[in-house]
């Protein structure tokens, strides 16, 4: 058996630090931004660029222990700039490109970050337009001359964003998240196909197969403990009710700040879930909240122990807690996001009528 550890076994990076770069440098000039801390924007970067999720991938290859990833959350510039109908366009560049073809793109739009190795680095023209400089967030800067790309790094040109407020921004957002799981291309197709996973034992990737093996058995323990217990959060639910309790602040909105607090009854949801493989019966599976899953050695040993313990797996009434702990959670989200999408559709009114009074 390979001695390499499952891959979905991780620390997740919740945002790419890049992106969340870039976004500081797009959103920077914003007043209700600017006077943001590290930590509220920390917060704030995770919501805009993606919010939570539902969802899970498994893999069963021959020789190595199964591997469970359960997507918790999903971060992508990209669809940022998609919601926001910003134009964004990416340049991999090799070590061929001069500083005057940068020169040419910063006509098109003042936002042109280029990353590297060494971080972020927003470009800007100089003073008359015949060359441009560079800086990153902490004031370092360089000019042109000293451009020399290498293989790897890229250039972002993003649309202006500077006609937007704050409040416009965490609208769009919003909007978006509460359509993903309302709408059947999103958060339902994925969950449709885990519990597809969950009651056809015929599929080669089902839960059946997964638990089949003992070794497979306390790998998926651990892994799916792991993936949902994220530090001192649980599927980064808590981290996403502070973006939401920063929006209601932003919008004015004392209903979102009430309904982000609701938003805690999933966390007891995904506590199950992440749980519904454990046993007190088992002392290796009771152990597995305090295993250091990093330990690869640690693991691969417990995972032997268990394959010789006396242990009934009971693996159609586990997967039974597991689709209805799934349902729940489904149920108890989509029913946030719709309440959601309402009150957003309430300030819209209330702005369009505040608009026609003026007017």
């Amino acid at each position: 058996m390979s001695t390499k550890p499952p891959k979905g076994i991780q620390s997740k990076k919740l945002v790419l630090p890049e992106e969340a770069e870039v976004l500081w440098h797009l959103l920077s000039g914003v007043p209700e931004i600017s006077s943001t801390s590290f930590e509220a924007w920390d917060v704030l970067t995770f919501g805009l660029l993606g919010g939570v999720d539902v969802a899970q991938q498994s893999n069963l290859l021959r020789d190595r222990p199964v591997r469970i990833q359960v997507q918790t959350h999903r971060a992508s510039f990209e669809r940022f700039c998609q919601t926001l109908q910003l134009g964004f366009e990416e340049y991999s560049l090799t070590n061929q490109w001069t500083e005057t073809e940068v020169l040419s793109l910063l006509d098109m739009t003042e936002n042109v970050f280029y990353i590297n190795k060494a971080g972020v680095w927003k470009l800007s023209q100089s003073e008359y337009g015949e060359s441009w400089w560079a800086q990153n967030r902490l004031g370092k800067s360089w000019n042109a001359t000293g451009f020399k790309p290498r293989r790897g790094d890229r250039l972002w040109l993003i649309e202006d964003l500077s006609s937007r407020n704050i409040q416009e921004v965490i609208h769009l957002v919003l909007a978006e998240q509460c359509a993903h799981f309302m709408n059947s291309v999103g958060v339902e197709t994925q969950v449709q196909t885990w519990i597809n996973h969950i009651r056809r034992p015929s599929l080669r990737k089902s839960w059946h197969s997964i638990l089949e093996e003992m070794t497979d058995y306390y790998w998926a323990s651990v892994q799916l403990y792991n993936e949902i217990h994220a530090e001192s959060d649980v599927a980064f639910r808590e981290r996403y009710i502070q973006f939401l309790l920063q929006c209601a602040e932003y919008l004015h909105c004392p209903d979102l700040k009430s309904m982000a607090l609701d938003f805690r009854r999933s966390q007891r949801y995904w506590k199950q879930l992440g749980s519904v493989l454990l046993d007190d019966a088992s002392p290796q599976l009771r152990d597995v909240p305090t295993v250091d899953w990093m330990d690869t050695s640690r693991v691969f040993s417990n995972a032997s122990k268990f394959a010789e313990e006396d242990f009934d797996k009971n693996i159609e009434s586990r997967l039974a807690l597991m689709e209805s702990a799934l349902e729940r959670i489904v149920t108890a989200e989509r029913r946030f996001f719709v309440m959601v999408s309402e009150v957003l559709s309430g300030l819209v009114r209330g702005r369009t009528l505040v608009q026609q009074l003026d007017s």
